[in-house]
């Protein structure tokens, strides 16, 4: 048995972390990995056209960053969107968000845009700060909570014909309604649904899932126009967890450094032993020799 135990120890820490049962679902923010993917389904719904198209999004990195002479933590998520519209239409705007790794909020969006209609042609740019942030999510997420969120934007617009600066104070009013089942082209997931109130007119619906890691599907209606664009997951990646070997916590390394110990040890045992027996230790088959 003991010749096993160190290959037994090795074969349990090659396991991925992602073995491991991750603690609640949404009581907590789901953590992210670099290379993390989710794509959409977009539909956009006007009172004279529509437009169809896609959303892809994906983690790039994590970690330390620094915008608006501040440093936060944050996944930096890259995201590009296409839609064609009935009227002929063409959109492409691609994203860098910063997202919160405590929360999942919004910190900032930067953003450009291209819009296309026969060959007429424009382009955009605009970035959005949000101080503290944009408090879509508060974990954990349970059914009848409930909570509000005071921050302010500072907008920057940058169009062909010039740009200007703004700053908006928002007041928002959220509210997790609970868990129910959302069936996508991606699949059947329980999420929690919240709705999110900005004013007496525009309300964003989104359905949360701890297993996608991320929103399911989305509904954003604007009450003066009264245009509706819907989000639905198509398909997602998960990236596995980092090997267990990997990881830099200080409890981790000392938890290795006591297994490296014990598999030192054993290996000093064993070789002890067998150099006895091949310096001629004790024969268990020898019987007692007979004179003649």
């Amino acid at each position: 048995m003991v010749r096993f135990a160190p290959a037994a120890v090795l074969l349990l820490l090659s396991l991925p972390c992602s073995l491991v049962p991750a603690a609640g679902g949404v009581d907590s923010a789901p953590s992210w990995n670099r290379g993390d993917r989710w794509e959409y389904n977009v539909t956009v719904k006007g009172s004279a056209e529509m437009a169809w198209g896609n959303l892809s999004q994906e983690v790039t990195a994590a970690g330390p960053v620094r915008f608006d002479n501040r440093t936060s933590d944050a996944y930096t998520l890259t995201s590009r969107q296409t839609t064609r519209s009935t009227g002929g239409v063409n959109s492409t705007v691609t994203t860098t968000t910063y997202v919160s790794r405590t929360d999942l909020c919004v910190l900032y969006v930067n953003s450009s845009s291209a819009t296309t209609l026969g060959g007429l042609s424009s382009k955009a740019r605009s970035a959005l700060r949000y101080d503290a942030s944009d408090g879509r999510y508060r974990f954990p997420l349970g059914s009848g909570t409930g909570w509000q969120a005071d921050y302010t934007v500072n907008r920057t617009v940058r169009l062909d014909s010039g740009q200007w600066t703004d700053n908006i104070t928002v007041h928002a009013v959220f509210g997790c309604e609970g868990p129910e089942p959302v069936v996508v082209p991606a699949g059947r997931f329980m999420a929690q649904k919240i709705v999110c109130q900005l004013d007496m007119r525009n309300t964003t619906t989104y359905w949360f899932s701890g297993g996608a890691r991320g929103e399911v599907k989305r509904e954003e209606m604007d009450g003066s126009s009264g245009q509706v664009t819907t989000y639905v997951l198509k398909r997602y990646h998960r990236e596995p967890q980092p090997m267990f070997l990997l990881g830099t916590d200080t409890g981790r390394a000392m938890v290795l450094g006591a297994i490296s110990l014990v598999l030192v040890a054993a290996g000093v045992a064993i070789y002890l032993r067998r150099r006895n027996e091949r310096r001629g230790g004790p024969t268990r088959n020898a019987g007692p020799s007979k004179s003649i």
